[in-house]
Formats: C-alpha cells, sequence, structure tokens
C-alpha cells in the first residue's frame, strides 16, 4: 500500500537526521509519522510540541478540534 511506503520513506529520512515537513490535514497519518507537531491558526502558531506529549494528554484530532472550536461552533463533531 502506497500509504505504509510513504511511511517509512518519511521515516528514513527522519532517521537519517533529515528535517522533513508534511503538511496535512489527515491527522491520523500525522500522528503516526511526525516526531514534532505544529498547528497553524490564521498564520500563527497555535501550538508547537512534540507528538509523543500530545498523545499522552490527548489525540492529534482533539487537540485541532479544542484549537479550532470556535470555527467549529463548540462541537466536537460539527
Amino acid at each position: 500500500m502506497w500509504i505504509v511506503k510513504l511511511r517509512n520513506a518519511l521515516k528514513e529520512r527522519g532517521d537519517a537526521g533529515k528535517t522533513v515537513i508534511i503538511s496535512s490535514h489527515v491527522l491520523g497519518e500525522v500522528e503516526k509519522t511526525a516526531d514534532e507537531v505544529t498547528i497553524l491558526k490564521k498564520g500563527a502558531v497555535a501550538f508547537e510540541g512534540d507528538m509523543k506529549t500530545v498523545l499522552e494528554r490527548t489525540s492529534l484530532e482533539d487537540l485541532y478540534m479544542e484549537i479550532y472550536r470556535d470555527e467549529y461552533g463548540g462541537e466536537k463533531d460539527a
């Protein structure tokens, strides 16, 4: 499957000391791939941190929805 190949290729580059920047709304894949995460809101950094720390507290999707709550009327499933 192509996503597994892509995930492996990104991990190999990261393991080789390269910085890989991913811009995605597919948050489940970002959780599986990224070591660090930055969420932008209106062009400014709304969150920046270690993925492991995020996942100890919540999911990336829940963090995203918390940051964008005002844009979605305050409802998580909107």
